[in-house]
């Protein structure tokens, strides 16, 4: 049978069967806004990917790839399995978004909350379409202004929702008036419009009353119509006492001194309107004799304005630059105008009034001195008097004088004052305090600068030569009071009568033949040299201080120099604690130069030192043993000498 034939009628079949797998793969047509993918096999990869169909919707649909990487939207919820809610290969006229995940059903059932637009209020009504006209559910801009028109022609507050809720769109409930002006009283039940012509709330007439209300003030107040009213108030006209003094003298009529105590009625009559109420401010220069009558009696001509202003009567404006015909200075610019004014008839004159010292004030001096008050004082005041240095020619004042008050030396006698006939002499003035003791003058030892210290020098003082210690000592410790008198003549000069002596009797017989000098340098009271040959200082002795050996004794406590003990033991602590007992330290020291042990013979001991040990340290065999009270000593006696009591012996 030749089988040509039907090879050839098999690779034809093949070839149809291939072309219509190519051209139709899928189990159906895709729907019209997959159709652009393309329905050969080549392109079936596009959506069905290695990773799956999933990840394949997602390459190509960004807003809900986005949903589900943030967790935010209706698909963060369904991320998996898309093909379960929108299926395709179902022909061209398929409506992948209604077929079955979108059915009416759900749609209906839809919770809007949990994405980034929660609806509430008059949108919860709504039919999806109102919004999602276009057919698509993501991306949307969730402004109001999407849908809505905006009827403030702008961009007034940024976001709607400041002011708007979903409910309602008028009023605008979220917004906050008392932010930008509380509305009180009768503002309270005004329209919107009344303020706010149109829906443009930016423009707006203004925040101030003068924007909106018409003033029947001739003045304006820089804080606003509210420093007297309140915007609450019910009426209007009804002003808060707030009112005050200040404010009042921006009328042109400034409430002082008496005017603040007077009540408003007295000069505001209840009137039917503001202007019969509150008129123009009186002008002073004619209307001050209408309500005041004149205090001085004619005696001025000229306006009251002249000298008083218009808000008090006193003190006047008649002030020192108008008072020429006696020029007020010193102490008359702070006296009191009717010092000098005074009432004449009840009257207080100002014409020809007294313009003399003598026609105001009364001679205090009592006709000691026949010149002008003016030679000695002048119009700053009265005490101190311009009566000074230089003047005080019969009676120089230096020194401690200068800084001295008049009224200690010119005093008072019967009331007054006294200048003339004032003593000059110093015993005039201040008492003796030495009693009589010197007949000199006292410029012979004092001067004017101060009583104390005197101008006594110490070359003067020849009764008592002042040397050394005795140059710094004060007057006061020789020269000591005496019946509350300080005692110069007959003073003590021997050092017995100042001094205690301070060695007893040890020294009886030097202090008949010289006193304290036989010893003693009076210029600095250190001992002189003395000769210590019945005990040489030598070694460390000659430079040991005398009160180390000569120490004190007895009742009262007395520095010993006669007696003194040269035994060791009474100066020095026995390092050896009684081993020599009864022995002199010199028996094996050399003396105060050199302590060095060097007359101890070993040889005469009941141990001799032969070759082996003249060569070894004496602290081998003589140790250094802790006596009960914790201290150490060397140890002398007793001490074995035997050679097993230092060396160990072999074979034991």
């Amino acid at each position: 049978m030749n089988a040509a034939p039907l090879i050839v009628g098999f690779v034809a079949l093949l070839a149809l069967t291939g072309s219509l797998v190519l051209r139709e793969p899928s189990p159906g047509a895709l729907a019209t806004p997959h159709a652009e993918i393309g329905s050969d096999l080549a392109t079936c990869a596009t959506c069905h990917t290695a990773d799956g169909l999933d990840a394949g919707c997602i390459a190509c649909h960004k807003p809900i790839a986005k949903q589900i990487e943030t967790g935010r939207g209706f698909h963060a919820e369904r991320a998996t399995d898309c093909a379960s809610c929108h299926p395709d290969h179902h022909g061209r006229s398929f409506d992948v978004m209604e077929a079955i995940a979108w059915r009416e059903g759900e749609r209906k059932g839809f919770d809007h909350g949990h994405v980034a637009f929660e609806l509430s209020g008059s949108h919860d009504d709504l039919v999806c379409e109102r919004c999602h006209g276009a057919g698509t559910y993501v991306g949307l801009q969730q402004k109001c202004a999407n849908c809505h028109e905006d009827v403030h022609g702008g961009d007034l507050f940024g976001d709607c929702a400041n002011c708007h809720d979903q409910q309602n769109f008028k009023p605008a409930s979220l917004f906050d008036h008392d932010k930008t002006f509380p509305l009180a009283g009768p503002h309270a039940t005004a329209t919107c419009a009344g303020c706010h012509g149109g829906l443009d709330y930016k423009e707006v007439k203004g925040r101030t009353c003068a924007a909106c209300h018409e003033s029947p003030h001739r003045f304006e107040s820089p804080n606003g119509c509210v420093e007297c009213h309140l915007g609450a108030d019910e009426v209007w006209p009804v002003a808060r006492t707030r009112f005050d003094v200040p404010r009042h003298a921006e009328t042109g009529f400034a409430l002082v001194e008496a005017h603040v105590e007077v009540a408003c009625v007295l000069c505001h009559k209840p009137g039917p309107d503001y202007a019969a109420r509150f008129p123009n401010p009186p002008r002073v220069e004619e209307d001050c004799l209408t309500c005041h009558g004149d205090v001085h009696a004619g005696q001025f001509k000229a306006a009251c304005t002249t000298c008083h202003d218009q808000a008090h009567f006193v003190p006047a404006r008649y002030g020192l630059a108008e008072h020429t015909t006696f020029a007020l200075r010193g102490a008359h610019e702070k006296t009191k105008c009717r010092a000098c004014h005074t009432e004449v008839e009840g009257t207080r004159r100002f014409i020809d009034t007294p313009r003399t010292c003598a026609e105001c004030h009364t001679d205090p001096h009592a006709g000691q001195f026949n010149g002008a008050c003016t030679t000695c004082h002048d119009e700053n005041a009265f005490v101190p008097a311009r009566y000074g240095f230089a003047e005080h020619t019969q009676f120089p004042l230096r020194g401690a004088h200068v800084k001295t008050k008049c009224r200690a030396c010119h005093t008072e006698v019967e009331g007054t004052r006294r200048f003339t006939d004032t003593p000059s002499a110093c015993a005039d003035c201040h008492d003796d305090p030495h009693a009589g003791q010197f007949k000199e003058s006292c410029d012979r030892c004092h001067d004017e600068r101060a009583f104390v210290p005197a101008r006594y020098p110490m070359a003067r003082h020849s009764t008592f030569l002042l040397t050394g210690a005795h140059g710094g000592v004060a007057c006061n410790s020789c020269h000591t009071m005496d019946k509350k008198v300080r005692r110069f003549v007959g003073t003590a000069n021997r050092c017995a009568q100042c001094h205690d002596n301070p060695h007893g009797t040890q020294f009886a017989r030097e202090m008949k033949t010289g006193g304290c000098a036989a010893c003693h340098d009076t210029s600095s009271f250190r001992t002189r040299p003395y000769d210590h040959t019945a005990y040489p200082l030598e070694g460390k002795h000659a430079s040991a201080d005398c009160a180390r050996c000569h120490r004190r004794s007895g009742t009262p406590p007395t520095r010993q120099f006669r007696g003194t003990s040269r035994n060791c033991a009474n100066c020095h602590r026995d390092e050896h604690r009684g081993q020599f007992a009864g022995r002199s330290c010199g028996k094996c020291h050399t003396g105060f130069r050199d302590w060095e042990v060097r007359r101890f013979n070993h040889d005469r001991t009941r141990f001799p030192l032969d070759k082996q040990h003249r060569g070894i340290s004496c602290d081998d065999c003589h140790a250094r043993v802790k006596q009960r009270d914790g201290h150490k000593v060397t140890q002398y006696r007793p001490l074995g000498h035997q050679c097993k009591d230092c060396h160990e012996v072999k074979g034991r």
